[in-house]
């Protein structure tokens, strides 16, 4: 009877994940910035791909390979996304977004689609930017980050939004660290008095 009740459990148990799995709405800001991190083919990445793909399989490195296998990759889950943030979401396209963005870093993305050149222009727009209060940052993301307004952003802008936003959560993240360790330090004061 134990036995039976424990496997009944697991049971319910890994259902509940599964459903739990299947109902996860990952954040659609996060999905549009990949969107539009994926759509955007830089030249020097054309050419690269070209060059690739004109060897014969044998002449291909392992590099190679794996950039082959990740353009791919990226370039199917393009209409995924386009899905996932449409009306015509199903399940697996919910599981599939969120494999794709827990494996792929979209700093990283950013930053292999951005030239030296880019990168420096966009850090001069962070440091201006960052001058600006949290509630001035906020209004600036809330304008830039609905999906027609982003999605026609220059690249630049785009990773500037994105750096802003990460900068305006560690803001955030601190204040609350501060404020639990003050909370916490009363607490503290008043139980040794």
């Amino acid at each position: 009877m134990i036995v039976h009740m424990r496997n009944l459990i697991k049971l319910y148990i890994s259902s509940r994940k599964s459903e739990e799995k299947a109902k996860i709405k990952y954040n659609p800001e996060l999905a549009m910035q990949y969107l539009k991190w994926l759509k955007y083919i830089p030249e020097k990445e054309l050419e690269e791909m070209k060059k690739i793909l004109n060897k014969k399989i044998s002449e291909l490195t392992k590099d190679e390979i794996h950039k082959i296998h990740f353009f791919n990759k990226c370039q199917n889950v393009i209409p995924i996304l386009e899905r996932y943030l449409g009306d015509e979401c199903q399940n697996r396209d919910i599981l599939s977004v969120y494999d794709f963005m827990k494996n792929t870093s979209l700093y990283d993305l950013m930053l292999s689609k951005l030239t030296k050149e880019e990168l420096n222009i966009a850090q001069l727009k962070i440091e201006q930017l960052n001058c600006l209060s949290d509630s001035e940052l906020s209004k600036l993301i809330k304008e830039k980050m609905t999906f027609k307004v982003y999605m026609e952003l220059s690249m630049i802008d785009a990773f500037c939004i994105n750096r802003i936003l990460s900068l305006l959560k560690a803001r955030t993240n601190e204040k609350s660290d501060i404020e639990i360790s003050a909370h916490i330090n009363s607490k503290r004061k008043g139980f040794l008095l």
